[in-house]
């Protein structure tokens, strides 16, 4: 059954979907993601799922290396 996930950042988009005639519109919060998503692997139905998160990124450090280079490691690191 086709699963359709999607991360909403912002208002409401499960009352929009509801009313286009999608069945299953499941809005949850990113903490409850994978619970909701073992749920509807389970239902066996088509469910379309609204994951409401914070934007933005975790912080990581900066890559100093030049592109060529990470090309090249990433290359002798496949044909090993």
């Amino acid at each position: 059954p086709p699963l359709i996930t999607l991360l909403e950042l912002y208002g409401s988009f499960g009352s929009k979907l509801l009313a286009c005639g999608c069945d299953n519109v499941v809005e949850c919060q990113a903490e409850e993601a994978v619970s909701v998503m073992e749920a509807a692997i389970a239902s066996k139905q088509m469910t379309i799922i609204v994951c409401k998160c914070a934007s933005g990124n975790i912080p990581v450090p900066v890559i100093t290396l030049d592109p060529v280079v990470i090309r090249h490691r990433f290359m002798q690191s496949i044909e090993a």
